[in-house]
This record gives structure tokens, C-alpha cells and sequence, in this order.
């Protein structure tokens, strides 16, 4: 029972009949630990356990947040990549429309032209 209690055991809470851990105990000795026991180390063991557990919350938190920033980023620079190729297609495109009204082209030419744009 002691290291129950030293592990952050609540001698306070109840059983489902209401009796106390202390009500229960099947002997005089767990009942004098449970009577001994200083209900301030649980107090500050909870609270260890609480601010661990918001300090684990808040390191959660933080990596979700460095990740959605991290894939915005990622977004961000394929929308920029998106566009510039859009650029380069439109700039393409009106290449061959307009040699295709005043020649005929050959394959070579096009790609001629547009190997400056890689």
C-alpha cells in the first residue's frame, strides 16, 4: 500500500459503495498507512503529474504547429513552381501559335526555342 501511495495512489477517492480506501483496508496495518499517510505529498505528486502532463501537451502542440507550418511552406513553394510552369507553358504555346501562322514548323525549331526557358 505504501508504494501505491508514494506512486500517487488517492487514498481520497472512492468506491463505487462509497467506502473509503481506508474503510476497506482488510488489515489494522494498511488502515494505519492509509490514516498516516500525508495527503499533501499526493497533492504535489497530482501535480507533478498535471504539469507533466500539460508540459507532454504543450510539446505536442508545438510539433503539430512546426509541422502544418512546415507542409504550408511545402504548398507554398509547389503553388510558386505551379505558376512559374504555367508561365512557361502560356509562353510556349503563343511560340507555337505564332510561328504556326507565318510557317510551317519543324520539331527542332520549337525545341530550339524553348531551351532557353529551362
Amino acid at each position: 500500500m505504501q508504494t501505491l501511495l508514494e506512486y500517487g495512489a488517492d487514498p481520497r477517492l472512492y468506491a463505487e459503495d462509497g467506502q473509503t480506501p481506508e474503510q476497506i483496508a482488510p488489515s489494522g496495518a494498511l488502515q494505519t498507512v492509509l490514516h498516516d499517510w500525508d495527503i499533501a505529498q499526493t497533492d504535489r505528486m497530482l501535480e507533478q503529474m498535471e504539469t507533466e502532463r500539460n508540459r507532454r501537451l504543450e510539446e505536442e502542440r508545438q510539433r503539430r504547429d512546426a509541422e502544418a507550418s512546415r507542409l504550408e511552406d511545402q504548398i507554398s513553394a509547389a503553388d510558386t513552381d505551379y505558376r512559374s510552369i504555367q508561365k512557361r507553358v502560356s509562353h510556349i504555346a503563343s511560340l507555337i501559335l505564332s510561328r504556326s501562322k507565318c510557317c510551317p514548323i519543324r520539331k527542332e525549331e520549337v525545341v530550339k526555342e524553348i531551351s532557353p526557358l529551362s
